[in-house]
């Protein structure tokens, strides 16, 4: 949103709330993610009426405990152990685990610090997608960027940076089109690499 500001990008590009922000389809059931934490907790326990306590738990353990309390009891537990710790339900257990797929573990190996996190910085506060989709974000970001001054050569992979006897940065050399080389000089080198 900085960013956004900053540049004066706001109106260039409209973010689109998700809600709700994932949906869980397991074998027996479909449970919605609110951006509104008590209606998802409303989901989750007509989904699992029998684990209705437990529910508003743990998430009321996820979303108001404070960070340092947080960092302090999860630093060695996993995701898994957590929700062993809060229900017996291993297809709630499996809702709750289902989107960690956004970090790339299973429940038994990521930390439970981390899906917190996740929890409160994705899943309940929602998703935010750009009208026109994905692309238009780098798109809006680019047009700036040329407003600036700034030249873009798209696909075109740095094959050296020049340095100097001293050291010192001189040139880059680019290839363009997958064929032309083009040096471009320069006193200095932005790398992410």
């Amino acid at each position: 949103g900085r960013l956004l500001a900053d540049h004066a990008l706001e109106r260039r590009l409209v973010l689109i709330r998700c809600d709700p922000t994932d949906i869980v389809i397991t074998k027996h059931r479909e449970v919605s993610f609110f951006r509104d934490q008590k209606q998802t907790v409303d989901e989750l326990q007509r989904a699992f009426p029998r684990e209705a306590g437990a529910i508003s738990r743990f998430v009321d353990y996820m979303m108001r405990t404070d960070t340092l309390r947080l960092y302090t009891e999860l630093q060695q537990v996993t995701f898994a152990e957590l929700l062993n710790t809060y229900f017996e339900d291993w297809e709630l257990k499996s809702v709750f685990a289902m989107l960690l797929g956004n970090i790339g573990l299973p429940s038994s190996r990521a930390a439970a610090i981390t899906a917190v996190f996740l929890y409160r910085d994705y899943i309940f506060d929602g998703g935010y997608y750009p009208r026109g989709g994905m692309q238009r974000l780098p798109d809006v970001l680019l047009e700036r960027f040329q407003e600036y001054g700034g030249c873009a050569l798209l696909l075109s992979p740095a094959e050296e940076v020049v340095v100097g006897s001293a050291g010192q940065v001189q040139a880059v050399r680019i290839k363009y089109l997958g064929r032309h080389s083009l040096e471009i000089r320069t006193r200095a080198v932005v790398a992410n690499c």
